[in-house]
């Protein structure tokens, strides 16, 4: 683990130094010349050395410990570990959620006048539900949802809903207004599927 960490240290600190090489060298070159001119050709080279050799020792370590590590040289491993642990996410604020949700795979459609896409949804409430999608949203903004549901002639549409949180390419969404028909088989399906999951715990227990 110690050798996998200096591993991305060294990394960072290479891409650091490859980013601070260009600014090093114009740094060295305009110390070097005014050394050159005000004490010869021996001070300047000196200067342009010390220059040259301070600023890409001492830049990088010092972009690295302000701005924190670059995910762009992260492997794998690391981000999954990353994507584990709460503390490496961004603050999300907790729903205050008034209905059970229920994990499933429904297919669905999100758009509005700003974006369209595909998403899969993977928990849905009576209220609400999480959908995985690479459709680009913010918080705040509201847009139709379809769901595909399986029985169902048509998709079930979601007339109005509102974005309420985005994490990745998941977010949370909170339905605001479904027409009557689509709001009962809403309603069926949340209650087929939460006495689903009482006989999977039943058996389970």
């Amino acid at each position: 683990m110690i050798l996998h960490q200096l591993k991305h240290r060294l990394s960072e600190l290479l891409v650091l130094g490859a980013l601070v090489c260009p600014v090093a060298m114009a740094l060295a070159a305009l110390v070097g010349l005014a050394s050159w001119m005000m004490g010869g050709q021996e001070h300047g080279l000196q200067a342009s050395w010390i220059t040259w050799g301070v600023t890409m020792g001492v830049v990088p370590i010092f972009l690295r410990l302000s701005c924190g590590p670059d995910m762009s040289v992260l492997c794998d491993r690391c981000l999954s570990a990353s994507r584990r642990h709460p503390w490496h996410q961004p603050a999300v604020p907790r729903e205050r959620r008034r209905h059970a949700r229920y994990r499933v795979d429904f297919p669905a459609t999100f758009s509005n006048e700003r974006t369209c896409g595909f998403g899969v949804i993977a928990d849905v409430s009576a209220g609400g539900c999480r959908i995985e999608s690479q459709v680009p949203v913010a918080p705040g903004e509201v847009g139709q949802l379809l769901i595909e549901l399986p029985d169902y002639p048509a998709p079930l549409k979601v007339s109005q809903a509102l974005v309420r949180w985005v994490r990745g390419q998941e977010y949370g969404l909170e339905f605001l207004r479904l027409e009557p028909d689509d709001e009962g088989w809403l309603t069926r399906l949340i209650g087929h599927i939460s006495v689903g999951a009482s006989d999977e715990m039943a058996q389970v227990q």
